[in-house]
């Protein structure tokens, strides 16, 4: 008997042996398994949030150069010039509306755009449009006081055509003074260039990057920092740490951590762990200005380990609840909880080969209070999360999608407001919309097809087609006055913009022709020189 109890007591404290050994394994695991998800996650939304910026700047920075080359821009540039040399009186009333009108449509479609500022030669300010709660206002010219500041003007006056100059973000300020509440801004500034080469003055947009910052610092779990190259936060959770330089608060998070501002040195991104804080933080740089590499912002990501640990712990407390009442049953009941066990893990066995697979994996349902069940509530907690990086995506995917059409409203606004026309390397005319037909009093069935040729009036040189032909085919954009001739032999003058289209190879295969008409500014023009 006392052998029969010896051998119970050995077998089941070698049961209880097991069974722990088992669960610190399965414990140690599912917390592996987890923070490596959870920092995976973070990886990937550091990724994808510095691509979103990058994007961002590179379409912020094409917009500002498409409308430096507006004639709306030019001609008040230009007449402005003219004006001030005695030669004529300038309609300052009559460019200021055309600006409205067409600024008008731009900010619509993009409500980040805050300020447009047009300077002259020497940095003075010609124009000022202010966009501000879906309202425009453009600034008397007896109003206009601003210039571009001494070391920003250093920059731009060594701009070439196509470059830019592009800021840091910082705090909007009127009349001197910071705005309230705090409007972080951006701002770009590019030169405004004549096709011919003549330099005519700077244009200046300034974006509002409210918005912009907020949904950059969003984040499922833990905190989301951006700070610049000085290390001063330009967004953080507690609002009263951003801008420390501007505010004078003077909060650096280079003097908390740094070892951050050592390592931006050498490199560009890292993942680290901070044992004495015991915070994972993923960061990675973000140049906004290609031309001058000191010049980043920093996106990071930091989880402390009792926000990463969180659902584990909770794990570990059900776990011992669990092991409690299993501890005391005998080495029968064990035997027969195996049995039981068999089915649940080829059930999880064949769900987890399903995922390794990349197919769908769905839930599982598997009953009772063991290690097993656990980890089949870990499994679901994984596919959960896994369910969820997806549908993140999905959203991403969305908002990309809302983006090309949005785009593609902007194109049609313009198609609709514009005559456009395409033509190939040999002059042929491929396609025309509907106020191209207007202007020429042309059909599209009399014009595809045709030689731009039949729109010539005489009134031009062949020097001057063969120079217009020489730039575009170079790869350059021309901008340049035509008097054409339409169908029913009137003449007509229209500001036109020959853009050249090219194919991955970076070949030219056409043209993009934007042509306005300036009939009624050519014959004002004319009575004003009279």
């Amino acid at each position: 008997m006392k052998l029969f109890y010896r051998n119970a007591i050995v077998l089941s404290t070698l049961n209880i042996a097991v069974v722990l050994v088992l669960a610190g394994v399965v414990f140690e695991s599912i917390k592996n398994d987890k923070v490596e998800n959870i920092l995976s996650e973070k990886q990937f939304e550091i990724d994808f949030k510095a691509t979103d910026v990058r994007n961002v700047i590179r379409s912020d920075t094409e917009q500002v150069k498409l409308l430096s080359i507006m004639p709306e821009i030019q001609g008040i540039v230009k007449f402005t010039d003219y004006s001030s040399s005695g030669n004529f009186q300038f309609d300052q009333g009559f460019w200021s509306g055309l600006l409205e009108e067409k600024f008008t449509e731009i900010i619509q479609n993009n409500p980040k755009i805050h300020q447009i500022q047009i300077f002259d030669l020497g940095g003075n300010e010609l124009i000022h449009i202010i966009s501000d709660s879906d309202e425009i206002h453009i600034e008397e010219h007896e109003k206009l006081r601003h210039s571009i500041d001494k070391d920003t003007y250093q920059k731009v006056v060594k701009l070439q055509n196509n470059e830019v100059v592009i800021s840091s973000i910082s705090l909007n300020q009127l009349d001197d003074k910071i705005e309230i509440p705090n409007r972080p801004i951006q701002e770009i500034i590019t030169p405004i260039f004549l096709s011919n080469g003549e330099q005519l003055g700077f244009l200046k947009i300034t974006y509002d990057m409210t918005s912009f910052l907020h949904e950059i610092s969003q984040s499922a779990s833990g905190k989301m920092l951006i700070i610049n190259n000085e290390g001063y936060f330009l967004d953080h959770p507690d609002k009263s740490k951003i801008f420390g330089d501007i505010l004078g608060t003077e909060i650096n998070y280079f003097v908390e951590q740094p070892e951050l501002k050592e390592n931006l040195k050498e490199m560009d991104n890292k993942f680290h762990y901070d044992e004495q804080e015991n915070e994972y933080r993923i960061w990675e740089k973000i140049f906004y200005d290609k031309n001058n590499t000191s010049k980043f912002w920093v996106l990071l990501s930091v989880t402390t380990e009792e926000e990463l640990f969180l659902s584990v712990e909770q794990l570990r407390s059900d776990v011992q609840i669990v092991m409690i009442p299993f501890l005391a049953i005998t080495i029968v009941v064990t035997i027969i909880i195996s049995r039981h066990m068999s089915k649940p893990i080829e059930v999880l066995t064949e769900k987890i080969l399903k995922i390794k697979k990349g197919e769908s994996g769905d839930l599982i349902n598997i009953k009772g209070n063991n290690e097993i069940s656990q980890l089949g509530n870990a499994f679901n907690k994984m596919t959960k999360s896994l369910s969820q990086s997806q549908h993140t995506l999905k959203e991403y995917e969305q908002a990309m999608k809302n983006s090309l059409a949005d785009a593609k409203k902007f194109y049609n606004q313009i198609d609709q407001s514009t005559a456009i026309s395409k033509f190939d390397i040999n002059g042929d005319l491929t396609y025309v919309n509907e106020k191209f037909c207007k202007m020429t009093k042309y059909t599209k069935e009399d014009l595809i097809g045709q030689n731009q040729k039949i729109l010539r009036s005489g009134y031009h040189d062949e020097r001057f087609y063969r120079e217009m032909w020489k730039t575009i085919l170079s790869g350059k954009v021309w901008t340049g006055n035509l008097k054409n001739k339409a169908k029913d032999g009137s003449y007509f003058w229209e500001k036109k913009i020959i853009i050249p289209d090219e194919n991955s190879e970076n070949e030219i295969i056409g043209f993009l022709a934007i042509q306005i008409d300036i009939q009624d500014l050519m014959e004002k023009s004319s009575k004003d020189w009279a």
